[in-house]
């Protein structure tokens, strides 16, 4: 939670000519801002934040990106996406499409929006991310993340997230 991560608004697509290409660990993202989540307006989040002022009735959408290590990804019997999200999100590990919440299927462009408006307080949720070893690298993984509001004039949105794992300690069965 409230860690620092690449983001940009949502004014074109992340990446050109492949709108997915952002989603890969190769693609470049040095010239993204830098800054801590939570990531809002409307509604104050706790610091640290990034408070944005001009999504309001300009663009539907943000993209996030953040980097981390996994040194042996066999050691993982399970990952978990815990996230706050006002209103809608898809998130991607490694450009594989791990968990998606209040959107609606399919590819989605940043003329998409959130299914519907978030119930407010927005609670955190967890999201089961299944067999991790078909996305999981050894070494650097990236954590993409589209970020939707419910309308183009929506009066707030909000994400914080965090990705745990759970060590498998099951002994291989010795047949």
């Amino acid at each position: 939670l409230d860690a620092n991560w690449r983001w940009l608004k949502g004014y074109a697509e992340a990446s050109t000519p492949d709108p997915t290409a952002w989603r890969e660990l190769t693609f470049d993202d040095a010239a993204w801002a830098l800054a801590p989540a939570p990531f809002w307006y409307g509604d104050a989040q706790s610091s640290p934040e990034t408070r944005i002022t001009d999504m309001q009735n300009n663009y539907r959408c943000i993209f996030l990106r953040h980097t981390f290590v996994v040194p042996t990804p066999e050691d993982f019997g399970a990952l978990t996406l815990e996230a706050a999200c006002d209103d809608g999100f898809v998130a991607w590990i490694n450009g594989e499409p791990v968990a998606r919440y209040n959107v609606p299927d399919g590819e989605l462009g940043i003329g998409a929006l959130a299914l519907t408006y978030a119930q407010e307080p927005v609670p955190y949720l967890g999201y089961p991310l299944s067999d991790p070893l078909r996305y999981l690298r050894a070494g650097t993984n990236v954590l993409a993340i589209q970020v939707f509001n419910s309308t183009l004039g929506s009066t707030d949105l909000v994400f914080n997230g965090t990705l745990t794992g759970t060590v498998d300690e099951t002994a291989p069965a010795v047949l």
